[in-house]
């Protein structure tokens, strides 16, 4: 529409607006909040922010911070879309769309060669490129039910205060394939003024903070909700959940993200009794699956360089399709991945080169897809079912055959 111009954020000019945009959405309560002002600047000012502006007003606020995400055993450098908010005059004009796209486009040229988000709901983000990563795993349960060893220490209070510490644990945290990991503690700033929020922990013989949690509380008996677990390995994961036993004698049901690598069911005493038992209550122990995370690439060679595949060697022709192309000028220095590519696989690194080989099988596919595949979200013949991917039979096949990746889990730390 036209009438909407695009800039960066500016705190004397737009914090006033941008406010009012976060009220519009739900996002901030300053009454009940004071503290809220504060930690809003800290984040937004720690990363990047852009405004869409309309009749004088921003109107339209996109966030985006730096860090890593875990390919395999590389970390790639990162950028996170952080909030995509629109006033009520802005809704369904467009301008959220072509603002986040402008902001992608700028952390390409800057270096970030994979983008990452939390959707509201499924199909706003996929005209951008995201496609989905794999389904998030919550389960409620009474913390009593369990199956972990008693705890043998005090834990220690975290507070505002500790967030460098906080910080310097997360970024310490186990490694694992799409594991995400933001440059600033502010990112991780915000929530931690909401009044509902506790988190414990524990330290090492020098004081360092090794493992942690924060949690929000809800009422004397729950249930409560886990915001996160840190640890850098699965004997200080057991003894986190350990401690989550510890609040059982008050809480009846803690809501817990599913750790990657982990089939927390096998840790719960008779978990099916205690579902039925519970159905229907407050205090319901039930697990819920979503995917609610997307991805996708801003640059096809350094996924490609770190994506190791075993075995012979796959060459094939890639038409890949940028659906990042219609939100951008038509002149701007950087219009998606779109075009024809080379592709060949390798045990030291895969690899992309512009144009096309003769002889070779050709897969047709949209960023969304085949950031799905470099991430083994989904099998490559699983994607030509579902979602925007072409190939013939027998590529598919061998792709299936070598692309054997650990599940990509984009914990986040908004």
């Amino acid at each position: 529409m036209t009438g909407i111009t695009y800039r960066p954020y500016t705190r004397e000019r737009d914090e006033k607006a941008v406010i009012r945009i976060w009220q519009e959405c739900g996002w901030l309560d300053m009454k009940k909040n004071r503290k809220a002002r504060d930690a809003f600047r800290l984040w937004v000012e720690c990363g990047t922010a852009d405004v869409a502006e309309f009749r004088g007003n921003a109107e339209c606020l996109v966030t985006t911070h730096r860090g890593s995400i875990c390919m395999m055993d590389e970390d790639l450098p990162f950028r996170g879309v952080t909030s995509v908010t629109a006033g009520r005059v802005m809704r369904r004009m467009g301008g959220a769309g072509e603002l986040t796209a402008l902001a992608l486009a700028r952390a390409a040229r800057e270096g970030d060669a994979v983008a990452g988000l939390g959707i509201f709901d499924q199909g706003f983000y996929d005209k951008l490129g995201f496609g989905n990563f794999p389904y998030v795993r919550h389960i409620s349960i009474n913390p009593l039910s369990l199956k972990v060893p008693p705890l043998e220490r005090a834990p220690i209070r975290l507070k505002r205060k500790d967030l460098p510490r906080i910080h310097s644990n997360i970024r310490r945290r186990m490694r694992h394939h799409g594991l995400v990991r933001f440059s600033h503690q502010d990112v991780a700033g915000l929530i931690m003024t909401e009044e509902d929020i506790f988190g414990l922990g524990f330290e090492d013989e020098e004081g360092q903070l090794t493992h942690h949690f924060l949690a929000a509380e809800k009422g004397e008996s729950g249930p409560y909700r886990m915001l996160w677990m840190v640890y850098r390995t699965y004997d200080e994961l057991i003894e986190l959940l350990s401690l989550v036993r510890n609040l059982g004698d008050q809480v009846y049901t803690f809501n817990i993200r599913e750790p990657w690598g982990i089939q927390i069911q096998d840790l719960i005493s008779r978990p099916l009794r205690s579902r039925e038992a519970s159905e229907g209550s407050k205090f319901e122990n039930r697990m819920e699956a979503i995917s609610y995370k997307q991805a996708r690439i801003l640059d096809l060679e350094r996924p490609l360089a770190a994506l190791r595949i075993p075995g012979e060697s796959l060459r094939f022709n890639l038409r890949l399709s940028d659906p990042i192309e219609r939100f951008l000028p038509e002149d701007h220095f950087w219009k998606g991945l779109g075009g024809d590519w080379t592709v060949e696989t390798g045990e030291a690194g895969s690899s992309a080169v512009r144009g096309h080989a003769a002889d070779l099988p050709m897969m047709e596919a949209s960023v969304n897809a085949f950031t799905r595949l470099l991430f083994g979200v989904s099998t490559p013949s699983g994607l030509s079912v579902t979602d925007n991917l072409r190939a013939p039979e027998k590529l598919l096949a061998d792709l299936d055959s070598r692309l054997r990746l650990p599940e990509p889990d984009m914990v986040q730390i908004f």
